[in-house]
């Protein structure tokens, strides 16, 4: 067995040396410059590290979690920032700039809060305004904007409540006055003051269910009497004064099918009255489907005129073809009309079909006759009986072009 030369790996082994302390040297270099990313990722390769190698490793993996925690103050991510200073102190616990950019981070996070509170308060919203300053000092009680903002968030909300606690009595004396109206009014406005969990929240709300069931009921005696107007007024103040009644909605989509229906239907009408009788049917299926039974008489009505009136259509177009000599496309159109009307106002449809068909079985005859002359080479013959085609029906089959290329 040959012995391994091992001369043969000592310029690997050289390369590798080479390239450790290059990454250590660039790891080095880039951590003096504060570039502690750059160095962390620099180290990282290294495989062995003795003891002061492996603390410039930590601290530049500290630093850099140090430069992203900056990173993030600075761009307003406080929640980021924190965690990452919380792992920060988990690889040295009590740094001074772990502890610098933690109060760094909650007086910036106590100014965004002071700002919101701001807002809120020249919103109007003093309530609100109060949660957010209370919140911005709790992140710094050295915050001089958000104790103003405190104290005068405080100082508006205490003359809200007692404005609203002033509406709320004046509420119940109309209640027992039996002045409905302003004791809702005084109730509704109270309940804006002190906010949900108010008693006169609960008042409003009471009252509000009760003058929605007032709604609801005048609603369905105007619906009965197909004063729909009125009712989707009524209904719609109801769905205004309580959102989750369910009974109220059902009826109100009731009313707004109806309404929709009739213009419909007027709709229809009008499609009927233009001859545009195909946007007519179309609207029938659509109108039964929203009012039921209640218009089927007079969409039967319609469906009625709207036959009448494409016979009519028909007829005309009918005889303007006979006059054309199209007796081919008549007698379709004499048959839809059939179809529709059964006859009914066109007493004299069966004589003029009668006498179309006989019209038209003598030009199938000579059209016929044209083919086999064609077939046993008699250009006479398939000439003359061509003529004969068009004269009984210029539009029988395809005997005017046969005639027209057979002339040439």
């Amino acid at each position: 067995m040959r012995r391994p030369q091992l001369w043969l790996l000592l310029p690997m082994l050289s390369a590798c040396v080479s390239a450790e302390e290059s990454r250590l040297d660039s790891g080095d270099r880039l951590f003096r410059m504060g570039r502690y990313h750059e160095a962390y990722r620099a180290y990282g390769p290294i495989e062995e590290a003795d003891s002061a190698l492996s603390q410039r490793i930590d601290k530049a993996r500290l630093y850099s979690v140090l430069e992203s925690a900056e990173d993030a103050v600075h761009v307003n991510r406080i929640e980021r920032a924190l965690s990452l200073l919380d792992y920060a102190d988990t690889l040295h616990s009590g740094h001074p700039m772990t502890t610098s950019l933690r109060e760094h981070a909650r007086r910036r996070r106590a100014v965004q809060l002071a700002d919101t509170g701001e807002e809120l308060l020249d919103n109007g919203t003093p309530r609100a305004a109060e949660a957010a300053f209370r919140e911005a000092v709790a992140w710094d009680p050295t915050n001089a904007q958000a104790q103003r903002g405190q104290e005068e968030s405080e100082r508006r909300t205490r003359a809200m409540d007692a404005h609203g606690e002033e509406l709320y009595f004046e509420g119940l004396d109309f209640v027992e006055q039996g002045d409905s109206l302003r004791a809702f009014t005084a109730f509704m406005h109270a309940a804006g003051l002190l906010g949900e969990g108010s008693g006169a929240n609960q008042r409003f709300n009471l009252m509000s269910q009760e003058l929605a069931l007032d709604s609801l009921r005048q609603g369905q005696v105007q619906f009965k009497q197909g004063e729909l107007g009125q009712a989707w007024l009524a209904l719609t103040d109801a769905v205004h004064l309580d959102p989750a009644n369910q009974e109220v909605r059902t009826l109100l989509q009731q009313v707004l099918d109806r309404i929709e229906s009739e213009r419909l239907l007027a709709e229809a009408d009008l499609h009927v009255r233009g001859g545009r009788v195909n946007k007519a049917d179309e609207l029938f299926a659509r109108i039964l489907g929203l009012s039921g039974e209640l218009h089927i008489g007079e969409v039967d009505d319609l469906k009625s005129r709207a036959i009448q009136e494409r016979a009519r259509r028909e007829y005309a177009l009918a005889r303007a073809c006979e006059l054309d000599s199209q007796y081919v496309r008549a007698m379709g159109l004499y048959y839809q009309i059939l179809e529709g009307t059964q006859g009914v106002g066109y007493e004299d449809l069966p004589v003029r079909v009668e006498g179309l068909e006989r019209r038209l079985n003598s030009a199938a005859g000579f059209y016929r006759q044209a083919l086999a002359a064609e077939a046993e080479g008699d250009a006479v013959g398939y000439l003359e009986n061509l003529r004969q085609t068009v004269r009984l029906a210029r539009d029988y089959e395809d005997a005017s072009a046969r005639l027209k290329k057979a002339e040439k």
